[in-house]
């Protein structure tokens, strides 16, 4: 354990970062190396980058994402899982909520709801802190039926649902009942040349994320697995009203969605065709404008390759997407019209292959602090951020056993 730094009460953007949460899950990466499934706290020294473990939570939790209320006082935590049945004997997918302890850094566990659908993989805070929303991608297996028809038999295949679910969050932290849940349907390019889910991750709907814009007013949906960017207008009672639908190219499998911190731009990473695609976004309507795609690759790639986070730097200049098989970060220069170009590039620890590969990113509030939650290498790396050039330098390297994610404040 660490000695604590100040007191920290909100996530600012003027407030130095002083602490960085840490996902990590708690099944293997078919390697033999089991990880302990917790959320940490890590201590940053905001001078150079360097991280100190000050407590753990919630072991046995697979804590694939996370996302803080704007008060920087309630972390909700979804459990990514597949609930194994009536019972359940083992633990069921779940949405939790934790409250941050008046020392800045100690999680105390509120609340816990349960997920609709299965392996919730995505939570999104809203701007005021009173609602949030989850993206459940469901599993890739299905269910093989026989059925009679009125010409003789046929073979029918059961998907699992993929679901948007909105729940409300008080002001001391917990988590409320579900208040709304959208289940998603249809399917993308079944077979795909992907070999992922033995090549057919289209095969039904897949909701990889669902992000409030930064009014509040939509909530903005990833289906992966329909090609499809859903976006839906949040009511007053927390219910979702569809707004618009942008069809993305088929087979490109848009993945996770982030916004442009001062302009009316939105950024995607396409999970199975290895670009990013810039927008404009309308905030009266909803509505997404394609601009423009590019290659997630830094030149010369290869390796098979699916990008997945997506963020952009907090001074609005960059757009940085992670690689899975490349094993990199690529920084993309944005320009004045949102079209993107390459910048830069970092390299990460080999992967296996794509799904067991770093996942997950994000700077610090001063821009200065890039973290990485490299799960090959059982690491989560500090790199320092070149806002001249988009050029990434290793700072530092903390071990950490299965990081999935990351989120500094």
């Amino acid at each position: 354990m660490s000695n604590s730094p100040r007191l920290i009460q909100s996530c600012a953007a003027d407030s130095a970062t002083t602490r960085l949460f840490v996902g990590t899950y708690a099944a293997g990466d078919g390697s033999g190396r089991d990880g302990e499934g917790s959320i940490q706290t890590w201590i940053v020294d905001p001078a150079s980058g360097v991280l100190s473990l000050h407590s753990k939570v919630e072991p046995g939790i697979e804590a694939g994402y996370f996302a803080l209320a704007p008060d920087g006082r309630t972390l909700v935590a979804v459990d990514e899982r597949k609930t194994d049945g009536r019972g359940p004997v083992g633990r069921p997918a779940a949405v939790m909520a934790f409250r941050v302890a008046d020392d800045g850094l100690t999680l105390n566990k509120v609340s816990q709801q349960a997920a609709f659908g299965p392996f919730p993989t995505y939570v999104s805070v809203h701007p005021s802190g009173r609602a949030a929303a989850v993206a459940s991608h469901g599993s890739f297996e299905h269910v093989e039926r026989v059925v009679q028809t009125e010409s003789g038999f046929d073979i029918e295949f059961i998907y699992d649902d993929s679901t948007v679910t909105i729940y409300a969050l008080s002001s001391d932290g917990s988590l409320g009942s579900a208040v709304d849940v959208v289940v998603l349907s249809g399917h993308g390019v079944d077979p795909h040349e992907s070999p992922q889910a033995g090549g057919h991750p289209q095969a039904a709907a897949h909701a990889h994320s669902a992000q409030f814009d930064p009014s509040g007013e939509f909530v903005v949906v990833c289906d992966k697995g329909t090609d499809r960017i859903l976006v839906y207008r949040l009511g007053s009672d927390l219910k979702l009203a569809h707004a618009s639908t942008f069809v993305a190219p088929p087979g490109s499998a848009p993945r996770h969605i982030v916004f442009h911190p001062s302009r009316p731009l939105a950024f995607v990473s396409d999970e199975l065709a290895s670009t990013v695609s810039s927008f404009t976004f309308d905030p009266s309507s909803g509505a997404l404008r394609h601009v423009g795609t590019v290659s997630s690759l830094a030149p010369n790639p290869s390796r098979s390759n699916e990008p997945a986070d997506i963020q952009v730097d907090p001074a609005g200049r960059y757009v940085l997407v992670n690689n899975r098989g490349q094993d990199s970060i690529v920084s993309l220069a944005i320009a004045d019209d949102g079209t993107l170009r390459f910048a830069n590039s970092a390299q990460l620890a080999q992967s296996i292959h794509p799904g067991l590969a770093a996942r997950s990113f994000r700077f610090d509030h001063s821009g200065r602090w890039l973290f990485v939650a490299d799960r090959p290498a059982n690491t989560v790396i500090t790199f320092e951020f070149d806002l001249e050039s988009g050029a990434m330098r290793e700072a530092s390297r903390a071990g950490v056993s299965q990081p999935a994610f990351v989120l500094p404040c």
